[in-house]
């Protein structure tokens, strides 16, 4: 069997959203203003979306025996040009001050990924079979801003929000270059019991997996890599007790990628009221999630149960940390 499923396909849209802001302090039961405003972010974006499967399985001789190979592809380019503007005014201990930001955005965003696998089964007899496994993965990101502030304008408030390009200069605070580049190896050998009530599998994976950021600002550059090796084993049982009575449970082992966003190191001032900021040094991270159901269903008498469960552990995981000031 040969089986290709290619797709593409292409978007673009406009976004706008107006968010108005005030807090207050209170202290010793009277409630005192601290800062008020409005942020304001607006854009236009495209996005061009490539991808396909190709599937190639072979039975060799014996029922049973068989070789099949997937590759996966998926491109995807986003570029947004956009506007982030904002005024809070703040007060604190009777100063006040005013913080403006009226910038331009131009982002572009790059996403390049390959997942090939190999699977051989072979037959042992009594139900019973053997497999092996390799997959491949290559994933590179690729995410590239430039943020301008607008030259002099005569008014700025929520109801004029006033961009001139005339004059505008290059941000180098915001505006950054970043590269993620990861290549996973997963090598794994499974033992399978099936026949017509019960479906069992056992094994392990060993992954393989060496991670590569780069990020470039005006003022700096950091390079960094990360080659980490982790094992899973891995466990399946699907079992029909009867007409009216089954039973599933799985356990996964997966390694995860963190997101561009969470590596920029630029900060976010889409919200002055609440700044984001990526770490480049962030490290893959590896999660085991078990999950199962147990079902009893009853059609003559219209009577069922379900009962489902799941759990799951992440080791190396990414947390966020909140700073107030």
């Amino acid at each position: 069997n040969i089986i290709f499923e290619p797709q593409i396909s292409y978007g673009w849209g406009d976004n706008s959203s107006l968010q108005l802001t005030k807090t207050a302090q209170l202290l010793n039961g009277i409630s005192t203003p601290t800062n008020d405003g409005f942020n304001s972010n607006s854009g236009q974006s495209k996005n061009l979306n490539a991808s396909g499967m190709l599937m190639y399985r072979q039975r060799l001789g014996l029922p049973g025996r068989t070789l099949t190979s997937t590759v996966r592809f998926n491109y995807s380019n986003t570029d947004t040009d956009g506007f982030v503007q904002s005024l809070t005014n703040n007060n604190f201990g009777g100063k006040t001050s005013q913080l403006i930001t009226n910038q331009r955005t131009v982002q572009a965003n790059n996403n390049s990924s390959v997942n090939a696998n190999v699977t051989y089964t072979e037959p042992m007899g009594n139900f019973f079979y053997i497999e092996g496994n390799y997959q491949f993965q290559w994933n590179r990101q690729n995410s590239n801003k430039d943020a301008y502030n607008s030259g002099l304008v005569d008014i700025f408030d929520v109801n004029h929000l006033n961009y001139n390009r005339d004059g505008e200069t290059f941000d180098e605070s915001y505006s950054n270059n970043i590269i993620n580049e990861s290549t996973t190896h997963n090598i794994g050998a499974n033992m399978l019991y099936q026949n017509d009530r019960l479906r069992a599998q056992i094994g392990a994976t060993l992954r393989p997996q060496t991670t590569h950021n780069v990020t470039n600002r005006s003022a700096y550059k950091i390079d960094t890599t990360f080659t980490v090796v982790n094992w899973s084993p891995n466990a399946m049982i699907m079992w029909e007790a009867n007409d009216y009575l089954n039973l599933r449970f799985f356990y996964r082992g997966n390694s995860s990628q963190p997101s561009v966003s969470q590596l920029m190191p630029v900060p976010d001032n889409s919200n002055q009221m609440s700044y984001s900021l990526g770490n480049p040094s962030l490290a893959p991270y590896f999660s085991h999630n078990v999950n199962g159901e147990f079902r009893y269903q009853n059609r003559q008498k219209f009577s069922s149960m379900n009962l489902r469960f799941n759990a799951g552990v992440t080791q190396n995981p990414i947390v966020n940390a909140t700073m107030v000031t």
